[in-house]
């Protein structure tokens, strides 16, 4: 089991609490992702748009949690964005590193993201 596996209940409360955070493969900056707060993702599809054909089936917490190294790809590789819910609710975005800059959720290159 990988470390995002054993860690995602505490990411997801990073993400409930502070709004975001990184997930990096293997410290490989150009393979990361962002879990952010659902408010956030929303707020910020206003200006910077997504189109629905880029955004996957929610996943519950404990099947995206499963399935995080799949989940990881699509996002990097193909642009999706994938919502992790919990009872029904959305609960997290999966989203593009390239996305959440271009957003001004996250500042700088990807290796030195903040």
């Amino acid at each position: 089991m990988s470390a995002v596996q054993t860690r995602f209940a505490d990411m997801l409360l990073v993400v409930r609490t502070e709004g975001k955070v990184v997930v990096t493969y293997h410290n490989r900056a150009e393979e990361a992702v962002l879990l952010i707060h659902p408010d956030m993702w929303h707020d910020s599809r206003d200006e910077f748009p997504v189109g629905d054909d880029k955004i996957l089936e929610p996943l519950g917490i404990k099947e995206a949690r499963g399935r995080f190294g799949q989940l990881r790809e699509m996002v990097v590789y193909d642009g999706f964005h994938a919502p992790i819910t919990r009872h029904g609710r959305e609960h997290a975005i999966v989203v593009p590193v390239s996305w959440a800059q271009e957003a001004e959720i996250v500042e700088g290159p990807a290796s030195g993201i903040r």
